[in-house]
């Protein structure tokens, strides 16, 4: 009976999110959420919400343009020396806008994301994984 793995990887638990930056009275939190099975794979999700309080100015929400290959965000997960290539399926929101580089939002935003192995190849060992993504927030006009 093969068992059933779920992650939920967050900015305090496995430092997922790094933010530069501020944009006064705007908070953003960040996690991935896996699901598979040892004998199949399924799809997972990255999710990235902002909260932002009354009148707070209009800012940009980026990913570096490294991050990017194509139309899709390219993420990796370790576990000891194990590492866990992902790709983030940019053009495919489930939830809210395609996330570029520079983009100018304002208010409150819950962005979800499908998150797929290159290829649809999964093997790993079950366990925690951490990365790194860069997300960048910063108040409308300034570099």
């Amino acid at each position: 009976m093969a068992s059933i793995w779920r992650r939920n990887i967050t900015r305090g638990a496995a430092a997922l999110l790094a933010l530069l930056g501020a944009a006064g009275a705007c908070d953003v939190q960040t996690g991935l959420d896996l699901n598979y099975r040892a004998d199949r794979a399924e799809r997972g999700h990255l999710w990235i919400r902002v909260r932002c309080s009354p009148g707070a100015a209009p800012y940009r929400l980026s990913l570096p343009t490294t991050h990017f290959q194509g139309g899709d965000w390219a993420l990796q997960l370790t576990r000891g020396g194990q590492a866990l290539d992902l790709r983030v399926l940019a053009v495919r929101p489930l939830l809210g806008d395609a996330l570029w580089p520079g983009q100018v939002l304002r208010g409150d935003q819950q962005l979800v994301f499908e998150v797929d192995a290159p290829g649809g190849q999964w093997a790993s060992p079950a366990g925690e994984y951490r990365g790194d993504l860069m997300l960048s927030l910063q108040p409308e006009g300034q570099p």
